[in-house]
């Protein structure tokens, strides 16, 4: 309780709302952009219907919410498999899920500098999450095996996984949704459903994997499940590819009728 008010404190005095406030330029003007169909001074409300017609959203939110269960299910369930499967002791393998967590703190930092820093990115950041998820992948693939072979493969393996799958996450419900309704052409006021939205499909992830993860220990065992996380990772790379392609607008020009 006491770390949720420090934090809640510190949210107060220093989390930043509007750029105008610390003296920068508003990239979304207020006016709606060519193609949103409103005029300016005008503020456009969004049904859920409306959100899901943004180009680039649907597919924003399967690769959420796969990546809310691969993240989860690492979180909640990495100690018991390495106690269970990898035979380590209960002591190491919660250091492992300390090791987990850590990586993925460097992750998270190392995402938002690649991509505010690297040309490809900005703007486009699902690219950078989708070269992450295809990295993850095999890491995947290769932790039970790397896991029983020594405690010193198994800590680099963990926290390459953890620094994998930190940052597509913690991107992919904020940011890459700002860039959705930036490509788009959508004023400000769509950013708050979009997000809501894409953070809505994620939850549902969260709150599933424990049901997915059961049903794939017993179809296919424990020795398999990281398999099975392996292709939910790969699952996530044409998604991202998706949304990060190109938005093309419609034209505001008029068009001109040849009367013949």
């Amino acid at each position: 309780a006491l770390v949720a008010a420090v934090a809640g404190l510190m949210m107060a005095a220093f989390l930043v709302e509007e750029p105008e406030s610390v003296g920068l330029a508003n990239q979304m003007a207020l006016s709606s952009s060519p193609g949103s169909g409103t005029s300016s001074g005008e503020v456009e409300s969004y049904s859920l219907g409306k959100v899901l017609r943004i180009p680039r959203i649907a597919s924003l939110m399967v690769a959420y919410f796969f990546v809310k269960v691969l993240r989860y299910v690492l979180m909640l369930w990495l100690p018991f498999f390495l106690v269970r499967h990898c035979g380590m002791s209960t002591g190491l393998a919660a250091m492992m899920s300390c090791v987990f967590d850590g990586a993925g703190a460097f992750g998270v930092l190392a995402t938002g500098a690649l991509s505010d820093l690297v040309p490809v990115f900005r703007g486009r950041r699902t690219l950078l999450a989708a070269a992450q998820c295809a990295l993850l992948a095999p890491a995947l693939f290769a932790l039970p095996a790397v896991s029983a072979g020594s405690n010193q493969g198994a800590m680099l393996i963990v926290a390459l996984v953890g620094f994998l799958i930190a940052g597509p996450e913690a991107m992919l419900g904020s940011a890459s949704a700002v860039d959705c309704c930036e490509a788009a052409g959508r004023g400000r006021e769509a950013i708050g459903p979009a997000a809501g939205l894409v953070n809505a499909a994620g939850s549902v992830g969260a709150a599933m994997q424990g049901t997915l993860t059961a049903c794939a220990a017993a179809w296919f065992g424990w020795g398999s499940l990281f398999k099975v996380l392996g292709c939910i990772s790969a699952l996530c790379v044409p998604a991202l590819l998706n949304v990060a392609r190109p938005v093309t607008r419609p034209s505001s020009a008029p068009r001109i009728v040849k009367l013949l």
